[in-house]
């Protein structure tokens, strides 16, 4: 249960800060943004959407998508390199 997993995961910071004597991790550091940073990362290095969506329990892979792929300047350029402007305006022009 995902409620339980933060309610540990705030306890293991607090003990974790206190053994520094000072705040190693920020209180904006939460289970669910290490999850969210498991999930993209999983993504990004080319894991199927819908496995992951299944192990992370998503009620669908568009659900996995819309939260947390997120393209990345490279894979922009890429796309783009992939359009053939000039070919396609030469075969308007014949």
């Amino acid at each position: 249960d995902e409620k339980v997993l933060s309610s540990m995961f705030i306890k293991l910071k607090k003990k974790i800060n206190a053994e520094h004597k000072r705040k190693i991790l920020s209180d904006n550091f939460s289970f669910h943004s290490l999850r969210h940073k498991f999930i993209t990362t999983l993504i990004n290095s080319g894991q199927s959407v819908k496995k992951i969506s299944e192990i992370v329990g998503h009620a669908s892979i568009a659900m996995t998508e819309r939260m947390y792929y997120h393209y990345t300047d490279e894979e922009k350029l890429v796309t783009i390199s992939n359009l053939s402007f000039g070919k396609d305006i030469e075969n308007t022009l014949k």
